[in-house]
């Protein structure tokens, strides 16, 4: 609870929710494409869910749906790689 508090008060949901000409005259720090695409998804769910908080709590799940399917992906690989390595 207190990362998802730490992420609503600092991360990604913060900033997406910045207005845009705050960032035009302030500038905004150096950042990677990741962190601009995390923005986006961030502003995207802000666009739906007005509270920080409950955004914050759906791009957590968005995050962890997202590590789900990665590892999911890799066993189902690695599990029919070794059917058919073990069919050869």
């Amino acid at each position: 609870m207190k990362k998802l508090i730490e992420l609503t008060q600092r991360g990604t949901i913060w900033e997406a929710g910045q207005w845009d000409i705050t960032r035009a005259l302030f500038g905004k720090k150096e950042t990677n494409a990741m962190h601009d695409l995390g923005v986006f998804v961030a502003k995207q769910v802000l666009a739906y869910e007005k509270d920080q908080s409950k955004a914050a709590a759906i791009l957590l799940l968005i995050c962890l749906d997202f590590a789900y399917n990665a590892v999911v992906s890799v066993s189902s690989f690695s599990a029919r790689f070794n059917r058919y390595a073990n069919e050869q």
